[in-house]
């Protein structure tokens, strides 16, 4: 309320407010240094934080990279890549699971194939694998749909089989016999006993 009152008087005239003097030499002294500590505080925050969130990508991106090696290896061959499993108790038949990749040998018909997949040989259905690498060409054979054999006394010049077997057709002898090799043997077979591919026929 004393400071309300109006004072006709100069200033130097005034006495002088000890108290209101020390607390704005107090202010005067303590208020840059708390402003100045806090700061520095802050800054030293700000500082420490995008060093820590730069340092987190690295072992993450590390963790991305795929592993040396992963890649599969492609024949250099005529191959197909099998779209279904192929599980066959036949004979001469090659199996195989969906992804194997099979080397193929040789085109029997439209519809079957003979191939390789591991150490495994034989003949396989066209519809279960997709055709990477076609084969260059197509070689007239034939797929043994029975066995074939005969007597001793007539077995002479006959190229005898077993079902499944697949058979280079050499030449047509007539309507109801070819000529045909299967490994290192040569002879006539009967054309009821096969099934004979495009190029054969």
């Amino acid at each position: 309320p004393e400071c309300r009152v109006l004072v006709d008087a100069r200033i130097d005239e005034l006495p002088p407010n000890v108290l209101l003097m020390r607390i704005l030499e107090g202010m005067r002294n303590a208020g840059p240094n708390k402003r100045n500590s806090t700061g520095s505080v802050r800054q030293a925050s700000s500082s420490v934080q995008p060093s820590n969130t730069h340092a987190v990508p690295e072992p993450h991106a590390r963790l991305q990279q795929p592993p040396s090696g992963a890649a599969v290896k492609i024949p250099s061959q005529p191959y197909a890549r099998a779209v279904y499993d192929y599980l066959s108790k036949e004979p001469g038949d090659l199996s195989f699971k969906k992804g194997d990749l099979i080397i193929l040998r040789k085109k029997i018909d439209n519809n079957w194939y003979h191939g390789e997949c591991g150490s495994n040989q034989g003949v396989f259905p066209l519809s279960y694998v997709q055709i990477m690498t076609p084969l260059p060409s197509h070689i007239p054979q034939c797929k043994a749909l029975y066995d074939f054999r005969m007597t001793n006394d007539d077995e002479d010049g006959c190229l005898t089989f077993n079902k499944g077997e697949v058979i280079t057709v050499i030449r047509r002898v007539d309507e109801n016999w070819a000529e045909g090799k299967l490994s290192d043997r040569i002879g006539s077979f009967p054309l009821a006993f096969v099934e004979m591919n495009s190029s054969a026929r």
